[in-house]
C-alpha cells in the first residue's frame, strides 16, 4: 500500500514537470525563430529598398542618367577628335597635320598639330572663363569672367556670380563693385568656397600669323566645341566629347 502511493506521487511529479516544460520550451522556439525572421531581410525586399532610395530624389537620378548618356569612352573621344581635324584637312586646305586617330581633344594637342601647317599663334585671348559649383543644399552657381575688349587701350576683365534656376535660367547674385571689374585671384577663391566645384569652362581664341583665327571652347581640360577661319572658308565642330558629335564646313 505505501509503495502504491509512492507510485502515485512519482507519477503525479513527472506529470507536472512535462505540462510545465513543453510550453516552455515551445514559447521558447518561437521567439527564436521570430528574432532570424526579422534580422534576415530577403534579397528582392533589399532591392526594391536600394531601388526606392536611388528615386528619392529626382534631381539627382536626372542629373546622373544625362552623364551616363553623355559620357563617352576616350577612344571615342579620339575618333571624334580625328575626324574633326579630317575636316580641317579637306576644308581648310592644311595637309601637314598627322592624323593618327589617337590624339585626345585638347587646346595643346590641337596647337601642336597645326604648328606645321600655321606655326606658333601670334596672338593668344580668352574670351570668356566659368567655373560651375554645387553648394551643400543642392543649389546650382556659376561663377563667368568675361573678357571686354570695348576699349583695346584697357582691357578689363568682368566678373559675374549666377545662381542656376529650376528652369536652368540664371539669376545674377550682387557682388562688391570693386571686385566686378578685375577682381583679385583672392576674392574669386573666396567665391569657390561657396560649394563643391563641378566643372571648369573657357573659350580662347588663337590668331595666326596667315591670318587664320581659332576659337576653342573647353571644358573640364577637353575641348567641346571649335570654329577655325582660313581664306573665307571656316570648320564648325561641335560636342567633340559627348556622343553626338557634328562638324561642318562653310
Amino acid at each position: 500500500m505505501k509503495s502504491y502511493f509512492s507510485l502515485i506521487i512519482v507519477c503525479g511529479v513527472l506529470l507536472i514537470i512535462f505540462l510545465v516544460w513543453k510550453p516552455f520550451s515551445k514559447t521558447k522556439t518561437v521567439s527564436e525563430s521570430e528574432v532570424v525572421a526579422a534580422e534576415v531581410v530577403p534579397h528582392d525586399k533589399q532591392e526594391n529598398e536600394l531601388k526606392s532610395s536611388e528615386t528619392s530624389s529626382p534631381a539627382t537620378a536626372e542629373q546622373n542618367n544625362s552623364e551616363i548618356e553623355n559620357a563617352i569612352s576616350p577612344e571615342l573621344q579620339q575618333k571624334n577628335f580625328s575626324e574633326a581635324l579630317s575636316q580641317i584637312t579637306h576644308c581648310l586646305g592644311l595637309k601637314s597635320i598627322e592624323n593618327s586617330g589617337r590624339s585626345m581633344p585638347t587646346e595643346t594637342e590641337m596647337l601642336d598639330l597645326l604648328k606645321p601647317d600655321l606655326t606658333e599663334p601670334v596672338i593668344q585671348s580668352s574670351d570668356w572663363q566659368m567655373t560651375s559649383l554645387v553648394t551643400a543644399d543642392g543649389e546650382e552657381r556659376k561663377i563667368k569672367m568675361e573678357t571686354d575688349y570695348t576699349n583695346d587701350e584697357d582691357v578689363t576683365q568682368v566678373l559675374k556670380y549666377y545662381r542656376v534656376e529650376k528652369d536652368k535660367s540664371l539669376t545674377q547674385i550682387p557682388l562688391p563693385p570693386e571686385q566686378t571689374q578685375d577682381p583679385s585671384d583672392t576674392f574669386i577663391a573666396s567665391l569657390e568656397k561657396d560649394g563643391n566645384v563641378s566643372a571648369r569652362e573657357k573659350a580662347s581664341r588663337y590668331y595666326f600669323q596667315s591670318g587664320e583665327e581659332l576659337l576653342i571652347t573647353d571644358k573640364n581640360g577637353l575641348i567641346q566645341n571649335f570654329e577655325m577661319s582660313r581664306q573665307g572658308r571656316t570648320v564648325k565642330c561641335q560636342n567633340l566629347s559627348v556622343n553626338n558629335s557634328t562638324c561642318s564646313c562653310q
